[in-house]
């Protein structure tokens, strides 16, 4: 049985820094990437500067919290409804 999961992955390094399970619903794979990012801060002292993700991820919640909150910069297609 395989879960859906989240990745955060170092691109450069091809490294991957944090793992979550998480249902596959854009509410929840949204506070799972939040989780990600402060865990890998607080554990690792890594900071992201750029996150990449797909259309779910582009809600304006998460875009602000990405820009205004942690001052990382979203490669994300805007989620438009």
């Amino acid at each position: 049985m395989t879960l859906p999961g989240k990745h955060n992955i170092d691109t450069q390094c091809g490294v991957i820094v944090d793992v979550e399970a998480s249902p596959g619903n854009r509410i929840d794979e949204v506070a799972c990437t939040k989780t990600m990012l402060e865990r890998v801060e607080s554990n690792y002292n890594v900071k992201p500067k750029r996150l990449m993700g797909d259309t779910a991820y582009g809600s304006a919640p998460m875009l602000e919290h990405l820009v205004n909150e942690k001052n990382i910069e979203p490669h994300i297609r805007v989620w438009e409804k």
